[in-house]
């Protein structure tokens, strides 16, 4: 699997789409790595088991 950080914003769109997980969340997710700067182990705290990559 791909590590979070190597995704595009549409590649992980598509996964997120796979995962059938709510539209909101690509939106979450990205501004959390990329725009805030969160550390992915802070990620882990705020999305579901089933996300985590």
């Amino acid at each position: 699997m791909k590590n979070i950080y190597n995704y595009e914003y549409d590649e992980l769109n598509n996964f997120l789409i796979e995962l059938k997980e709510k539209s909101y969340r690509l939106k979450q997710i990205w501004q959390w790595l990329y725009k805030n700067k969160v550390l992915l182990r802070d990620v882990y705290n705020f999305v579901e088991y089933e996300l985590r990559i």
